[in-house]
């Protein structure tokens, strides 16, 4: 994978190749109006893509960031996955 999004782009994916020809890769949450508080769709989508990484020996890293000025993630869940866990 090069680079992609998914569902509606809650969460960018991204891999670069480093100079030695091992793999960076980059999740950004992207919901910067709700401070990028998880939301259940964006757990889905991390964990599948945090298990794909974690199988692909060629990956070395992993960066996980978060899109907006405020900060990497609001700890609270989101309203969205407070009522799906019933939180």
């Amino acid at each position: 994978m090069a680079e992609g999004t998914d569902a509606g782009n809650l969460v960018l994916l991204q891999e670069r190749t480093t100079i030695n020809g091992g793999k960076l890769g980059f999740a950004t949450l992207n919901s910067p109006r709700s401070l990028n508080a998880l939301s259940l769709d964006m757990i889905r989508l991390l964990d599948a893509q945090l298990q794909r990484w974690a199988e692909d020996p060629q990956i070395v890293c992993v960066i996980l960031s978060g899109s907006g000025e405020k900060g990497l993630c609001d700890p609270r869940p989101s309203r969205s996955c407070a009522q799906s866990t019933g939180a």
